[in-house]
């Protein structure tokens, strides 16, 4: 993101807050503890970032997926596990053993270059029936709510659009999207996609919705959209949370 990374508080909730699924009802949830040390998964450092806004909770959209779904939403480190780098050219990058498959390995010097790809150590061209891109923790439990994370992260943008204007993004790792059907075939099947939806607050009121879709998405004034517990309702397509769309009251 361009924003100034000063005012953007970037922070794991995986712990607290779920992706929302079907006839989910989240359970109440507490914001972490302002000034509590989090850490940093790549150099397992300790730091005191920003605390996250309390509307940021209160108001987080509500994601409801098909119950036909077969490829739920996921948590990118399980994913990671399944994969090995290789050059554009095919050539497998070596990579100490105990690193393989860790976040500590996207920080070595031969995997981070351009021309370095993650890839599945199984192939989904074959059969999409794999269990990191099915990604079970996924799958809702009898109350309709998946254990899948969900990454927040907080921008002011009270210098840009104006003062007391703050854009909280909600993203979601899908480890496997299914392309569209086309003469009774699918095209455009894809690995590991990240997904967001985004509520911009005024002065700790929500205003507006942006759901994203392919290279960009719709947004929605935030009195249109329907509600949930007070907070907006997004459903996702089956097989693609590209498409993430919203009801009009």
């Amino acid at each position: 993101m361009s924003e100034n990374p000063a005012v953007a508080a970037a922070q794991n909730l995986s712990s607290a807050i779920q992706t929302a699924i079907a006839a989910a009802i989240p359970l109440p949830v507490s914001p972490p503890t302002e000034g509590a040390p989090t850490e940093n998964p790549i150099t397992q450092t300790t730091t005191a970032p920003p605390p996250l806004p309390a509307y940021a909770l209160k108001y987080a959209p509500l994601l409801w997926l098909h119950n036909e779904e077969k490829h739920w939403p996921g948590d990118p480190r399980t994913f990671l596990n399944s994969t090995h780098p290789y050059t554009r050219q095919g050539v497998k990058v070596e990579v100490p053993t105990e690193l393989v498959g860790t976040l500590e390995m996207l920080e070595l010097p031969q995997v981070k270059n351009s021309d370095v790809f993650l890839v599945l150590n199984e192939d989904p061209r074959v059969s999409s029936d794999i269990a990191s891109l099915i990604s079970k923790e996924g799958i809702p439990d009898d109350a309709g709510k998946s254990q899948s994370p969900c990454w927040i992260v907080a921008v002011d943008k009270s210098a840009i659009v104006g003062e007391g204007v703050v854009d909280i993004f909600y993203f979601f790792f899908y480890p496997y999207n299914l392309g569209n059907e086309v003469a009774c075939s699918s095209f455009g099947n894809h690995v590991g996609d990240w997904e967001h939806a985004m509520v911009r607050f005024k002065d700790g009121e929500p205003i507006a919705v942006h759901l994203s879709a392919h290279a960009n998405g719709h947004s929605w004034a935030w009195e249109t959209l329907e509600k949930k517990d007070g907070r907006a309702v997004g459903y996702v397509a089956r097989g693609s949370p590209h498409i993430s769309t919203a009801v009009s009251l």
